[in-house]
């Protein structure tokens, strides 16, 4: 059964009906200001998992610091240079390091940082950010390593998604994993309301707009749900060139006929918290796009979940996303933590029950408790 339709063609329940019934709410915006209205509207849910804290070997705490292998020492390095270190810069890189130590075989660099969303047909170019992101294959020759990416890039320079990037093709339900950094969002948040002027009122009317989009939960912001989206988009089109000072462009295809080829979609998506300075963890966020969710946005004037959701099971939500907690310390049984959070189609093949010890021969292994 199709949507009820109004008198200009907008179907009941599609997301342009949804923003002129809420004009007042000012919901078309930039991702950053998106706020908990959004994950309303949008019927897009954070999932809160227990937090995985094992395994952890069963050694003596004053023994487990000495002798340290030298692979053991780099990740140990540049996991203090990602807790303690104020550059979002120097962050990346470290965080590049941790994954090529932890994952060198599984993961290689993707060269994707600047983002697109696409709502009916234009390409909304650059609206989210992410800081690294690395494919689920083994690692290619490249003329381009993620060093030379971020030194080289000119400030300003904007690379429209294509289906081809470093490191080979993308293919069809290829899993990748994106590091968000939750700092950098923050800063980002906080300079759209900075006052350019000296005047109290001013100041204090930036001030509120910059609290009503300031998410109470930093583990649930409403921006991650946007980078979740528009990684779940970039699939299926493929942009030609625009001028790099246009902030949307027409001219964006989608990869097939029409919208039928539309499929549900993961992102996995890597944070850091580190407000509590002496138990850091890492955040592994696994965001379920459904097809219906990117129809809706390829074309906003049919309502694809009423039509397309009948009879399905209750609670099935258009974007769903699961989030736990990864404690970094100890780093014996980090990478076995992270891959019962990533799932072996991200990770790997790892034995929680023999945990890598970074020996240089790696058959040594822990026994866990």
């Amino acid at each position: 059964m199709r949507a009820k339709l109004h008198v200009n063609g907008v179907e009941d329940g599609s997301l342009v009906a949804t923003l002129k019934n809420n004009a007042g709410l000012r919901l078309f915006v930039k991702p950053i200001k998106w706020t908990g209205l959004h994950l309303d509207f949008l019927d897009i849910q954070f999932v809160n998992l227990l937090p995985i804290t094992q395994p952890i070997p069963r050694v003596d705490p004053s023994k487990a610091t000495k002798d340290i292998p030298a692979p053991a020492q780099a990740l140990i390095s540049a996991l203090d240079n990602l807790l303690e270190t104020k550059s979002e810069e120097y962050r990346i890189r470290s965080i590049l390091t941790i994954i090529s130590k932890l994952y060198p075989q599984q993961m290689s660099f993707l060269d994707i940082s600047e983002l697109h969303q696409y709502f009916g047909g234009r390409a909304y170019r650059i609206t989210c950010l992410v800081q690294a992101a690395w494919k689920v294959t083994p690692p290619r020759t490249s003329s381009t390593t993620p060093r030379e990416s971020m030194s080289t890039r000119t400030k300003g320079s904007v690379e429209v998604p294509t289906v081809d990037n470093i490191g080979g093709r993308i293919t069809r339900n290829q899993p990748i994993l994106v590091y968000v950094d939750l700092k950098a969002i923050a800063v980002k948040r906080r300079a759209g309301y900075k006052a350019t002027r000296d005047n109290s009122p001013v100041r204090r009317l930036k001030k509120l707009l910059y609290r009503k989009i300031t998410p109470s939960n930093i583990k649930e912001d409403p921006f991650l749900a946007a980078i979740i989206l528009a990684l779940a988009q970039r699939p299926f089109y493929q942009d030609s060139s625009s001028p790099a000072d246009e902030t949307f462009t027409s001219s964006s295809e989608l990869l097939s006929l029409g919208g039928s080829m539309f499929y549900d979609i993961t992102v996995h998506i890597l944070a850091v918290n580190d407000k509590k300075p002496s138990a850091p963890y890492f955040i592994i966020y696994k965001g379920l796009v459904r097809k219906e969710l990117l129809q809706k946005f390829h074309e906003p004037t049919r309502n694809y979940g009423e039509e397309t959701l009948a009879g399905t099971l209750e609670g099935r939500t258009n974007m769903q996303i699961e989030y736990t907690e990864v404690p970094i310390w100890p780093i014996l049984g980090l990478k076995e933590r992270l891959g019962k959070a990533l799932g072996r189609e991200v990770a790997g093949h790892f034995d929680e029950n023999n945990i890598e010890m970074w020996e240089q021969d790696l058959s040594r292994t822990a026994a866990v408790s």
